[in-house]
């Protein structure tokens, strides 16, 4: 019984340190594309296709809030489309598009910067 307890503790710190360590890339929708672009001037094009996926991946999930504010708006009634509900909803809606905006923007820079050092850019699809 001790013995499964400890093989439980340890694969529950493995799984807890793989998950920190394999966090990724970092996605930053407000970092400028001139401090994007002087960066990766040091990265790999391994590294560029990491920073690409994760921005990919960021975006995928933003339009998953999309279809998350389109959903909740088919459910409002015509009578309370002039709700407080219904402007919430848009302000969210603008927020998610701005952000997907930016995100879409750094990733083609990545995506550019990646072919430039002869980089293989497929499975960076966005579909």
């Amino acid at each position: 019984m001790r013995r499964q307890v400890w093989v439980l503790i340890a694969i529950c710190v493995a799984a807890a340190l793989l998950a920190g360590g394999c966090a990724g890339p970092k996605v930053d929708e407000k970092k400028p594309l001139a401090e994007i672009e002087t960066e990766a001037e040091k990265m790999s094009a391994d590294d560029l296709f990491r920073m690409a996926k994760a921005y990919g991946k960021a975006i995928l999930e933003k339009r998953e809030q999309v279809d998350d504010l389109r959903d909740r708006l088919a459910d409002i009634e015509d009578a309370e489309l002039v709700s407080s509900e219904v402007t919430k909803i848009r302000t969210d809606a603008d927020a998610v598009a701005t952000s997907v905006a930016a995100l879409m923007e750094r990733f083609d820079l990545y995506v550019r910067l990646l072919k430039e050092k002869g980089g293989e850019a497929s499975g960076l699809s966005l579909d």
